[in-house]
C-alpha cells in the first residue's frame, strides 16, 4: 500500500514539488499584472473622453441658457461625473472624493 501512495506523489513534476515559483507562473503574474494596469489606464481614458465631451456639449447647449439653469445643469453633471470617475475607478478623483466625503461614503 505504502507503494501506491508513494507513486501518487511522485506523479508531480519536479518544479511542482518545490516551493518556488515556476517561470510559467511569474510570467503569468506578470502578464495579469500588466493586464490590470492596462484596464485601469483604458477606464481612466474613458472618463477623460466623457469628460471632454460633456464639456464641449456643455459650451454648445449653455450658449442659449440663462444662468440659472446652466448652474443646474452643470452641478447636475458635476455629481454625475464624480459617480463616473468612482465606478470607473479613477484613482486621483476618486481619492479626492473619499478625502472629502463626498460620494459613497460608507457610516
Amino acid at each position: 500500500m505504502n507503494t501506491i501512495q508513494e507513486e501518487k506523489k511522485s506523479i508531480l513534476p519536479a518544479n511542482q514539488l518545490t516551493s518556488e515559483p515556476s517561470k510559467d507562473a511569474k510570467a503569468i503574474d506578470s502578464l495579469s499584472s500588466q493586464l490590470t494596469e492596462l484596464k485601469d489606464r483604458h477606464l481612466e481614458e474613458r472618463f477623460i473622453w466623457i469628460t471632454v465631451c460633456s464639456t464641449l456639449l456643455n459650451g454648445l447647449l449653455f450658449q442659449n441658457l440663462s444662468i440659472g439653469p446652466a448652474i443646474l445643469i452643470g452641478v447636475g453633471e458635476i455629481i454625475i461625473l464624480f459617480c463616473l470617475a468612482k465606478i470607473y475607478g479613477v484613482d486621483w478623483l476618486s481619492e479626492l472624493i473619499d478625502k472629502y466625503g463626498m460620494i459613497g461614503k460608507d457610516k
